[in-house]
């Protein structure tokens, strides 16, 4: 005789009875969107020596009024252009982009450098700084429709 794997699910063995139905309940699951939209535009590659922007864009999603602390930490693949560090306040439902102007010192695969968003109303990091944020940087002079 066939396994009832093997006849199916849907319809029971000649002869038996109905397949029994158990129901149990289960737990309430409460999604909630999330008090803040955090995104990170940067470019896939860039050219040594040639300026590349990396913006960070975040949304208030909560009725309240809160402070950010945003910063980008030095590494030795890149120099900065402007701030590091950078104070703000967003009340709810408004939204701030700031820009990070950087110049690619070192080519081939390197790291960006870490950015860190600190809401210090909650003491939440939204940004994980250990996540690796991986640019390949081009040498100059090399065009990328000859290199592949």
């Amino acid at each position: 005789e066939a396994l009832p794997a093997a006849r199916g699910l849907l319809s029971p063995p000649p002869g038996s009875p109905l397949p029994s139905e158990d129901w149990c309940a289960l737990p309430l699951l409460a999604a909630h969107p999330p008090d803040f939209n955090v995104r990170i535009d940067r470019p896939m590659e860039a050219t040594l020596g040639m300026p590349l922007s990396v913006r960070l864009h975040v949304a208030n999603r909560t009725r309240q009024l809160h402070s950010f602390r945003l910063s980008m930490a030095e590494n030795e693949a890149f120099l900065f252009c402007g701030f590091k560090l950078h104070h703000f306040t967003l009340p709810p439902g408004a939204s701030h982009t700031a820009t990070f102007n950087l110049f690619p010192i070192a080519p081939g695969a390197v790291q960006l450098p870490p950015l860190r968003l600190l809401c210090r109303t909650t003491n939440q990091e939204l940004v994980d700084a250990k996540a690796s944020q991986d640019i390949f940087v081009r040498p100059c002079g090399v065009d990328r429709r000859a290199a592949g």
